[in-house]
């Protein structure tokens, strides 16, 4: 093998090592809006008794970034995320449970 094509297979893993450990962004990287913490703090938590329908929002309702927020919430140590910027938090103001898979969680949205 030459050197030419040794230096272009050395670049080559290099980028795509890179890329793959995060130091490289494709693209222009991620969107501000996806990754800012907003201002509010959403908590989930199961709830035993059932609610009244009118106050239960599927799963499957909420937006791909509120799913992402309500499933954080759910994971985590202490049953709360914080909501990036840009994600509506309204919809857990207006429904205070959400039905995810065959449970049903209580919501609450709050200003840290």
């Amino acid at each position: 093998m030459d050197q030419f094509h040794c230096s272009r297979t050395v670049l080559a893993l290099v980028l795509v090592l890179s890329l793959f450990s995060g130091c490289l962004q494709p693209f222009g990287g991620d969107d501000p809006s996806e990754t800012e913490l907003g201002s509010y703090l959403l908590t989930a938590e199961k709830e035993s008794v059932a609610p009244t329908p009118d106050r239960v929002i599927d799963f499957e309702e909420l937006t791909p970034r509120q799913q992402n927020t309500f499933e954080r919430a759910m994971n985590g140590s202490y049953p709360s995320a914080r909501v990036p910027t840009g994600v509506d938090h309204e919809v857990w103001v207006e429904h205070e449970y959400v039905r995810y898979r065959n449970e049903t969680y209580s919501v609450s949205v709050a200003v840290p």
